[in-house]
């Protein structure tokens, strides 16, 4: 008698940030038939990246992956990271991602005991944040306006010019 064995072979988080400023994130789940026969019904996937967000997508409705898995097979499926990454409180840290396929035991097998993995991810963005933005300029009476230097800049021959509007 052969029984069903899928295995949650890994998974991989990936970010972009577009022009923007927007973040937006997939985890990459790549899942193996280590059992010996087809896997031909559809199954549940479950990622959860360990700081509030998770998902439960079916592998083929959802997410198109193909059926049947043949025995001894993998296939690898995409699933939207839909958490607001520019949403506070901000996460950069995700020690402790998990998935687990055929969270909902939908296919029958001997063993669930491979059926999870994990990860860990960090964005490799750079958390700048403008805090406030206070103009001074002054007239210098020829009609233009000059933009004091702050006195923090040192005064030497390598102090930064001074930026000058014209009106």
């Amino acid at each position: 008698m052969t029984i069903n064995d899928l295995q949650a072979v890994s998974v991989v988080p990936a970010t972009s940030c577009s022009s923007d400023g927007s973040i937006t994130g997939t985890m990459v789940v790549t899942v193996a038939n280590a059992g010996g026969n087809a896997i031909n019904s559809d199954f549940r996937i479950l990622v959860d990246d360990g700081q509030g967000w998770t998902s439960e997508l079916l592998y083929n409705a959802d997410l198109g992956g193909t059926l049947p898995i043949a025995a001894g097979g993998n296939a690898t499926v995409s699933i939207p990271w839909t958490r607001g990454f520019t949403a506070t409180p901000y996460v950069c840290n995700f020690a402790a991602i998990s998935v687990t396929v055929d969270s909902q035991h939908a296919i029958c097998e001997c063993t669930n005991g491979n059926n999870s993995n994990t990860a860990s991810y960090s964005l490799s963005y750079p958390d700048l944040r403008v805090n406030s933005v206070t103009p001074a300029f002054t007239c210098i009476g020829d009609g233009n306006l000059s933009e004091p230097r702050p006195s923090t800049y040192p005064t030497s021959a390598a102090e930064p010019p001074t930026a000058s509007l014209s009106a």
